[in-house]
């Protein structure tokens, strides 16, 4: 992988394991509104996230106006949001050679199923043959 490649993911993973003080108020703002409680916080205590999002939580409690602007594309669940950090679906290096291996898959079980009753019965006929 090339270093364009590599970038956009960097900045995917970066923006998801940072999120914005304002998109912390404003998923804790929507939480109230949904009726999630206020232990539901996922951000650490005393961080900044946390602390974001419980203020957003109290005002949407409280159905007081949100303090920033809450757009559609800030929250997590929305249809904007899912857009904006999706990525391209690409073909795996491997996948031609891994859906093979599924499809061959009956064809070993079934080799090995065989071979497991051909020693069950070699071992079968020398227990016998020694007791005899």
């Amino acid at each position: 992988m090339n270093d364009e490649q590599i970038l956009p993911h960097i900045r995917l993973k970066l923006a998801l394991d940072n999120p914005d003080w304002q998109e912390c108020y404003a998923e804790g703002y929507e939480m109230a509104r949904a009726e999630v409680p206020e232990s539901e916080n996922p951000y650490e205590a005393d961080s900044s996230e946390h602390e974001f999002w419980q203020d957003g939580w109290w005002d949407g409690f409280y159905g007081e106006a949100p303090k920033f602007e809450i757009t559609a594309n800030q929250l997590p669940g929305s249809a904007q949001h899912t857009q904006s950090t999706s990525v391209m679906r690409e073909q795996a290096a491997n996948e031609g050679s891994w859906t093979a291996v599924i499809h061959h898959h009956w064809a070993i079980r079934a080799a090995q199923f065989a071979g497991a009753i051909a020693a069950s019965a070699a071992v079968a006929y020398q227990l016998l043959d020694i007791a005899a």
